[in-house]
């Protein structure tokens, strides 16, 4: 959906809509890219320090935080 949105608001109508489109190709495969790299190393982090117990409640305890900060901004 974003890609389909993004095509359609950011495309122009003219000889040089295929430039248009491959740098929002480029700009989102480098975006996506990124994000997916950070979440599999904060994921790798997590999974390595979430042996001990006292790390899972932590864990938890900011993954709650953030999942309440979320949905807070989410609704306001």
């Amino acid at each position: 959906m974003m890609a389909l949105t993004t095509g359609t608001t950011y495309l122009p109508q003219g000889p040089r809509w295929r430039l248009t489109l491959s740098l929002i190709i480029g700009v989102k495969l480098a975006i996506g890219l990124a994000s997916q790299l950070g979440w599999a190393v904060l994921g790798i982090y997590l999974y390595r320090s979430g042996t001990e117990p006292r790390h899972l409640v932590l864990i938890n305890r900011v993954m709650g935080g953030l999942l309440a900060a979320s949905a807070f901004a989410t609704l306001v």
